[in-house]
């Protein structure tokens, strides 16, 4: 039985041509190696990871785990494929999300060799690049807040086709109003971005004067401060503050207080939620 737990780029390229039934000479299957390990290279700096993080010795060649061989070998397979032209033109959202979904997964997989702190950074660069953070949220409200909507539609379908009791003027005047609830809230959303942004911001120039405080006290050089993650709050945190001066501006100088309260009760429990599933 074999113990073996890396296979070279070298060995790769060999098993996908034996795979395909292929012959090359020395000098074909050279050059078809040169090919391959310069589309594998492209693709990793697609994704915003350092091809050099999957070299160990040699800085010459991908040192692959060898459970993950097929993860390489299919990228190659696939690299004139329309999902993964638009990955090598770092055009991540016009992807399929499910596509961009296992690629993530599969350079996470790639990465489990590493150094922790190595293959965070590696990681965080590559959700940098791609915004998949941002695409995942995207996704999730489209199957979520988007399937509600349509579902509430087909519900509002039904019921008003057999109530008795409302007229077609009231059916109207009901499905209005649940439109103009639905404006309200995207309006609402847009306010409380802007605050987020803002307050964001403010706290970043803050860290940032801070570091630049502690570089001119201490010995350590620009690109050691550059290094170093600034010391934020986290999204729920600065999500948070930005719904409670929302309701600050929009209740409290209305005199209605009691109102404000509530709802700011109802929006941390949202928030809560949200900091569970972060």
């Amino acid at each position: 039985m074999s113990t073996k737990k890396n296979i070279s780029f070298y060995e790769i390229c060999k098993e996908i041509l034996a795979d395909a039934n292929k012959d090359f000479d020395e000098t074909q299957f050279e050059n078809y190696y040169k090919e391959q390990k310069k589309h594998f290279k492209e693709i990793l700096q697609s994704l915003g990871v350092n091809p050099d993080s999957l070299k160990k010795e040699d800085k010459n060649n991908f040192t692959i785990p060898i459970k993950q061989k097929e993860i390489v070998k299919d990228w190659l397979e696939n690299y004139t494929t329309k999902s993964f032209k638009k990955l090598r033109k770092s055009r991540f959202f016009e992807m399929n999300h499910n596509d961009l979904k296992d690629i993530i997964r599969q350079t996470n997989d790639l990465m489990e060799r590493l150094p922790e702190y190595q293959k965070l950074t590696e990681l965080s660069r590559m959700y940098f690049a791609t915004r998949y953070i941002v695409r995942d949220a995207i996704e999730e409200v489209q199957s979520t807040a988007l399937t509600q909507v349509i579902s509430d539609l087909e519900e509002m379908k039904l019921y008003f086709t057999e109530s008795h009791f409302l007229n077609d003027s009231d059916k109207a005047q009901l499905l209005r109003f649940y439109s103009q609830l639905i404006q309200e809230t995207s309006q609402k959303w847009r306010a409380i971005v802007s605050i987020f942004e803002d307050i964001r911001q403010a706290e970043i120039v803050e860290e940032s004067s801070k570091e630049l405080d502690t570089f001119y006290d201490t010995d350590d050089s620009l690109e050691d401060i550059n290094d170093s993650p600034l010391d934020i709050s986290p999204p729920y945190i600065i999500l948070w503050e930005a719904v409670r001066s929302y309701y600050e501006e929009e209740f409290d100088k209305k005199n209605r207080t009691p109102i404000y309260r509530k709802e700011l009760d109802n929006i941390g429990s949202i928030i809560d939620q949200l900091k569970k599933n972060k």
